[in-house]
């Protein structure tokens, strides 16, 4: 078609047949494109840069017609059909398994296992990183190589990765272009993407430099005058403090719910005694405390649960108004207790997640990422908060949730994003990705209660007042 002088000739024949079995046509023979095909029981289907977003709903049109399909690429991403393929606990690894592809196997190949590398070959005749030994001369880091010695380390095999184009790789001061560019190595986060990284909520944070303003508007937490606290503690990560403060003040609790009050709650309502659960997430400006999992059908009984919790493990009376609960107020069950809850006097914060944003319109298309940007910002050990001890309850399945979005981008800006959606019933109609429902296997209510609680403690209740 894109000939400029086309030949000359008519179409003879639209289909091709070697078999009855084995058969290739031409969809649409005006065009001479579209081909139409029933394969033979043995097809095999090879994908390279199987990453590619355009690939992703051809895996399963693959595996519908093929007895077996070959997907091959760099591991650079966190999401996606081929990264779905590997495991999630130890996706490295080389294993056989099960998944919905059926009997798979897993293959990582390292750089190490590279033919060019393992017989360190050279695609210039300069001494790669660490130097290297050619008969019996060694070459220096930086080194030029003679002739005849270059001539023994040239690559074996074309366009394959070499040695010298390998340890800077391997070298790397960037863990990310080591584990995945040098071994091959499946990514534990990706900060382009994700809003809130695994390594914020449990690796050390850096306590050094000058204590930045807090521009959130969520005060600093009590200050407690422990030795302890200020030297021991002062770099322990979000979940680590956390189960510290736990273990010390385990048969203290009214001392722990002076230092570290309930100031705020969140509530992802559910009602179903086999789906999904309904959760409280309780904290403060110091973090997260706790994460409380009900099942009930009955709106009612959650209720009522919400506010046994809060009297009987952080001493607080919802129904007085000066600690609010955010409650997701965009069309679920949030409204059947946020109701009733009103009535009763509690301060009840109604989140909309489709709203406009009131912290940065030109940063976060709707009020839900602002909620996970905005604690994301609140988690990173290099933002605003990092001279604070973060406290966050230690729970698996909140730590899948919470890294789990990732930023859409919403204009060509590169700046203003939503992020990966609910469910179906939530996503815009051209989004083509999976689901926070269908990664997770389940919905993200234990994150979805932690970023209404401190959408809540931003927005704050209603205080008392004291007259003398």
């Amino acid at each position: 078609r894109k000939m400029q002088y086309p030949p000359k000739g008519t179409l003879l024949a639209d289909s091709a047949y070697e078999s009855k079995q084995h058969i290739i046509s031409i969809a649409n023979p005006k065009h001479k494109e579209g081909f139409r095909g029933a394969h033979s029981p043995h097809v095999l289907f090879w994908f390279d840069e199987a990453t590619a977003p355009n690939l992703e709903d051809k895996f399963t049109l693959a595996n519908t017609q093929a007895k077996k399909f070959l997907a091959l690429s760099n591991p650079s991403t966190l999401s996606g059909e081929f990264r779905a393929a590997f495991p999630k606990e130890d996706p490295d690894k080389t294993q056989t398994i099960v998944d919905q592809y059926g009997r798979t196997r897993v293959i990582t190949i390292s750089g190490w296992d590279c033919t060019n590398v393992k017989e360190m070959c050279l695609e210039n005749p300069i001494a790669p990183i660490g130097g290297i030994k050619i008969g019996d001369r060694f070459y220096r880091h930086g080194e030029l190589i003679d002739d005849e010695d270059f001539e023994k380390c040239k690559p074996i095999v074309p366009g394959q990765t070499c040695y010298d184009d390998f340890m800077p790789l391997y070298h790397s001061s960037d863990p990310l272009t080591k584990n995945v560019y040098a071994l091959g190595k499946f990514p534990d986060e990706d900060p382009e993407k994700q809003l809130i990284l695994w390594s914020w909520l449990t690796k050390p944070r850096d306590r050094t430099g000058e204590s930045p303003a807090l521009t959130l508007g969520i005060p600093p937490p009590p200050k407690v005058s422990m030795g302890v606290m200020e030297t021991k503690w002062s770099s322990l990560s979000p979940v680590d403090f956390g189960e510290q403060l736990q273990e010390l003040f385990e048969d203290h609790r009214d001392i722990y719910n002076l230092l570290f009050p309930a100031e705020a709650m969140g509530l992802d309502v559910a009602a179903s005694k086999h789906g999904d659960k309904s959760v409280l997430a309780v904290g403060g400006a110091y973090g997260c405390r706790g994460i409380h999992e009900c099942q009930f059908s009955d709106t009612q009984q959650t209720m009522e649960w919400v506010f046994d919790i809060a009297r009987t493990v952080y001493g607080v009376d919802l129904t007085e108004g000066s600690v609010p609960i955010g409650i997701d107020w965009g069309g679920g069950y949030g409204n059947a207790v946020g109701d009733p809850m009103e009535r009763r006097g509690v301060s009840v914060v109604k989140i909309h997640g489709s709203a406009s944003s009131d912290v940065d319109p030109n940063k976060y298309a709707n009020k839900r990422a602002e909620n996970y940007g905005e604690v994301g910002r609140y988690l990173d050990p290099l933002g605003d908060f990092r001279m604070m001890n973060i406290v966050m309850v230690k729970n698996q399945k909140l730590f899948e949730e919470l890294t789990a979005p990732q930023k859409i981008y919403a204009g060509r800006d590169g700046e203003k994003y939503y992020i990966t959606p609910k469910d179906r019933r939530g996503a815009d109609e051209r989004f083509e990705g999976k689901t926070l429902r269908e990664l997770l296997q389940r919905s993200p209510d234990r994150a979805d209660a932690v970023v209404y609680m401190f959408d809540a403690k931003r927005r704050g209740g209603r205080r008392k007042l004291l007259v003398a």
